[in-house]
């Protein structure tokens, strides 16, 4: 797996973000989520809201917690190996249309 980009801003629209890591050229973010800063209700909604921006910019967002790379490294890797390959891009949102 190619090293990520670590604690890269990505510029979105009139906002950049900070991905925790960053393969840029698969338009893949992973985002090291610990129970320290990310269990309140505003820590969830915010990092949801988050998750939707980078959507809609065309950005695959993968939330990583400690137990992930701690019980489940082979799995993660897997999991991270086969976006990378795949490219992961996702297609960007739209919006939906009125009916």
């Amino acid at each position: 797996m190619p090293p990520p980009d670590p604690n890269a801003w990505l510029h979105l629209g009139e906002d950049w973000i900070e991905g925790d890591c960053v393969w840029p050229e698969q338009r893949l973010v992973v985002e090291l989520d610990s129970w320290r800063d990310h269990a309140t209700k505003a820590a969830f909604r915010r990092d949801r809201a988050r998750d939707r921006r980078l959507q809609l910019a065309g950005w695959v967002p993968v939330r990583v917690t400690s137990w992930d790379i701690e019980e489940q490294p082979d799995r993660l890797d897997a999991a991270l190996s086969g976006l990378l390959r795949a490219g992961a891009r996702a297609a960007p949102l739209r919006p939906a249309r009125a009916a």
